[in-house]
C-alpha cells in the first residue's frame, strides 16, 4: 500500500484513491504501518491482494490528536511536538524514496519489492527502511502510545506461511518465498485493539458533541430567539421567552406596522413612558409583568398598571385576525376533501 505526492495538474485513473491533502503529517499516518494494519483488517481483497477501500479504510481510520486540525489550519496544533516530528518523518520518508526512484529508474513497485526483499542490503534501501521505522515511531508516539513505539520493531516474515506449508516442502522450493518486512502478529493485534479503542472514543465524542448541538438548538428555539426574513427578532415562535422589553416593544410595533407615536396612543402610553419601553432592557415574562412595570414607574412615574397591561399583551401571542380564522379552517377542509381550488 503507497501513497505518493503527485501534482494536481494531472488525471487520475477511476481505480486510484486520490486525497486532496498537502500536509506531510497527514503522508506519515497513511504510509505508516499502522494505516497498513488498520486496511488489511477492515478493507477488502483481489485474489491475495489488499483492496483499498476508503469508505472502510479512510473514513472509519482515527487518526492522532492534532494531525487534522494542524492540516485544517490550526496553529496550536501545527506546533505540538508530535506532530511536527511526524511532518518532519514524513517529509524525509517521502523525499529519499523520490530520490531513489530518480536514481535507480524504478517505480513504486520495483522499489517496494527491495524494500521487503532480505538479500538486498543496498545502502539506498537500508536508508528506506530505517526511515519507515523512523516514520512509524513518530506515529506511534504522536497517539501517545510510546510504550509501543519502543517494542514495536519490523521483521522479515513470511506473508503466506500457512498456505505455502500445505503445497508441501517439494513445491515450496520451486518458487521464490515471498517475505515482507512487517510487524509481528502480536505488535499488530494491540495496534488493531488501540486504534478500535480510539475509534470508539471519537465515535462516542461526536455522538456527545451532535446531542448537545441538538439541545443547543431545541433550547434556543424555545427561547424564542428566532430572527425573521427582515432581520426582526419574532417574539412568537416557540415556547417560554426571554427577551427583553425594549425587543418586545420593536417587535410588536413592526409587526403592527406602527410608529412610536401611534403605538403610545393605542395603548394609552405617554410619550416618556414610550421612550421608557423603548430603554428598558429588563426580560419580558408574562408571568411577572409586575416586576419591569414596578421600575418603568420607578423611572417615569406614570402608573404601574399602565405598564402591566402593556407589558401583559406583550408576551402574550398575538390573535390572528378574523379573516385568518376564518381563512385555516377553510383551507384545512378543502385539503381534506381533496379540492384544488382552495381558497
Amino acid at each position: 500500500m503507497c501513497f505518493a505526492w503527485q501534482p494536481t495538474s494531472r488525471v487520475f485513473a477511476h481505480t486510484l484513491n486520490v486525497f486532496a491533502d498537502d500536509h506531510d503529517g497527514f503522508f506519515a499516518v497513511v504510509q505508516s504501518r499502522l494505516h497498513e494494519v488498520w486496511s488489511r483488517f477492515f478493507g477488502s481483497s483481489m485474489k491475495d491482494d489488499l483492496r483499498y477501500t476508503p469508505s472502510d479504510c479512510f473514513e472509519t481510520f482515527p487518526f492522532p490528536p492534532g494531525v487534522l486540525a494542524a492540516e485544517a489550519g490550526d496553529a496550536a496544533a501545527q506546533v505540538l511536538p508530535a506532530v511536527a516530528a511526524l511532518d518532519a518523518a514524513g517529509r524525509a520518508y517521502h523525499a529519499h524514496r523520490a530520490a531513489m526512484m530518480v536514481a535507480t529508474a524504478k517505480g513504486l513497485t520495483e522499489t517496494y519489492n527491495r524494500f521487503h526483499d532480505p538479500d538486498d542490503v543496498a545502502d539506498d534501501v537500508v536508508t528506506l527502511r530505517a526511515l519507515h521505522a523512523a516514520m512509524d515511531r513518530a506515529a506511534l508516539v504522536a497517539y501517545g502510545w510510546d510504550d509501543l513505539a519502543a517494542r514495536a520493531s519490523p521483521e522479515y516474515l513470511e506473508e503466506h506461511p500457512e498456505a505455502e506449508a500445505a503445497e508441501g516442502e517439494a513445491k515450496r522450493r520451486k518458487k521464490r518465498r515471498q517475505w515482507r518486512l512487517r510487524w509481528p502478529d502480536a505488535v499488530r493485534d494491540e495496534v488493531i485493539a488501540r486504534l478500535l479503542e480510539r475509534n470508539r472514543a471519537l465515535a462516542a465524542a461526536e455522538r456527545a458533541a451532535r446531542q448537545r448541538a441538538e439541545a443547543e438548538a431545541k433550547a434556543a428555539k424555545k427561547l424564542g430567539r428566532v430572527v425573521n426574513a427582515r432581520g426582526q427578532l419574532t417574539l412568537f415562535d416557540g415556547g417560554a421567552r426571554e427577551v427583553s422589553v425594549a425587543a418586545a416593544v420593536r417587535a410588536r410595533m413592526a409587526k403592527e406596522g406602527v410608529d412610536e407615536a401611534a403605538f403610545a396612543a393605542a395603548h394609552g402610553i405617554p410619550l416618556v413612558g414610550m421612550g421608557a419601553l423603548l430603554a428598558c432592557e429588563l426580560p419580558l415574562d408574562a408571568g411577572d409583568a409586575a416586576a419591569p412595570a414596578l421600575v418603568l414607574q420607578a423611572t417615569t412615574g406614570i402608573a404601574e398598571q399602565t405598564f402591566r397591561k402593556v407589558l401583559e399583551k406583550l408576551a402574550k401571542p398575538p390573535r390572528r385576525s378574523a379573516r385568518e380564522a376564518e381563512f385555516i379552517p377553510t383551507a384545512a377542509a378543502a385539503r381534506r376533501k381533496g379540492r384544488k381550488d382552495e381558497p
